[in-house]
């Protein structure tokens, strides 16, 4: 009985010092990770004030670059907002440039 005691402490002790040393693993590899091209899928869910919700499917595309960051929505569903795009294009001397396609007209929005 004293060794199936003893085994199950000395178990509970290398598996809380496992999960620290996986805790410690993931937050070192996140800090030391420098990315300069980045893609998203996300759900967005939007919830109105009478408490009805929709969704939206989006990814996200970006890129890090000496004139700034050039980011890519593109929305998937539902269907009525499927293929529009809206584009952001940072400028680092003065307002960010922002377009949206709209499949719906065909057209191209500043």
């Amino acid at each position: 009985m004293k060794r199936l005691i003893l085994c199950a402490l000395l178990a509970g002790g290398a598996l809380a010092l496992y999960a620290q040393d996986a805790e410690l693993i993931v937050r070192s590899s996140r800090d030391r990770i420098k990315a300069d091209t980045v893609s998203t899928r996300s759900r967005m869910v939007i919830r109105a004030k009478d408490g009805s919700t929709s969704e939206r499917l989006i990814d996200q595309y970006s890129k890090d670059g000496p004139k700034g960051s050039r980011t890519v929505i593109v929305f998937q569903r539902p269907e009525t907002v499927a293929g529009t795009r809206f584009l952001t294009m940072e400028n680092a001397g003065g307002p960010d440039d922002r377009w949206i396609f709209l499949p719906g007209i065909g057209k191209v929005r500043r």
